[in-house]
């Protein structure tokens, strides 16, 4: 036996007592090296099917990262508000949702109310509100349309110029007065409802369609 087969023969002897050790072959060696070359040409297929093994039990321990993951329930309902009646500005075009609760923030109420011609903000008597609430519901209205809220001096100048009929010491200068209508509901018919539950001024003006509240001293009157 040459010097080069025995090498080959020891090689694949190594190499069949290594299977042997792992478990991929049978623990036995063929002394005609026979069966020592069978074991090293199964070598590379029993390195391959195990690296294979380790790679399929690698892919069953990670977790299944293609679901998307659901969020969390923290079983609290989000709050929805409720808005029961809705102020037309029929000059500036802008909406003020009013809630049920008649706690609005004074500052968007006196933001809305606003004077149409300088943008001067002032503090609106709150008793206004609830005389239109109240008239919302007497007449199953979602929409009043508000014709005139705080005025500054300057529009108010401005309307008696004019000519309309306007007081120089109007109390929209001081913000407390507002004037407003109903969508299809005639001025007369509006402020007789009003009259049965407010004290302060109330002005009837049928023509322009509309009814002026204040929180001045009692008294009534009829304008156009």
């Amino acid at each position: 036996m040459s010097l080069n087969w025995r090498m080959r023969l020891v090689h694949a002897s190594l190499v069949a007592l290594t299977l042997a050790w792992i478990g991929l072959v049978p623990a036995c060696v063929d002394t005609s090296g026979q069966g020592a070359l069978a074991a090293a040409s199964l070598a590379p297929i029993g390195i391959h099917a195990t690296a294979r093994a380790r790679d399929r039990a690698h892919v069953r321990d990670e977790p299944d990262r293609s679901r998307k993951r659901e969020p969390a329930r923290s079983g609290v309902t989000p709050e929805t508000t409720t808005y029961a009646l809705t102020l037309l500005h029929v000059h500036t075009r802008e909406l003020l949702p009013l809630g049920g609760d008649a706690r609005e923030d004074s500052r968007v109420v006196e933001r809305f109310l606003r004077c149409r011609v300088t943008g001067q903000v002032h503090p609106i008597a709150h008793e206004l509100l609830h005389v239109v609430r109240r008239v919302a519901v007497r007449f199953g209205a979602e929409r009043v349309e508000i014709v005139s809220g705080y005025r500054s001096d300057k529009l108010n100048e401005l309307l008696r110029k004019k000519g309309h009929q306007v007081a120089s010491s109007s109390l929209h200068m001081a913000g407390q007065a507002i004037d407003f209508r109903v969508p299809g509901t005639p001025a007369r018919v509006l402020a007789r409802a009003v009259a049965h539950f407010h004290e302060g001024g109330l002005g009837t003006y049928e023509e322009s369609d509309f009814v002026h509240i204040d929180v001045g001293r009692s008294r009534r009157w009829r304008g156009t």
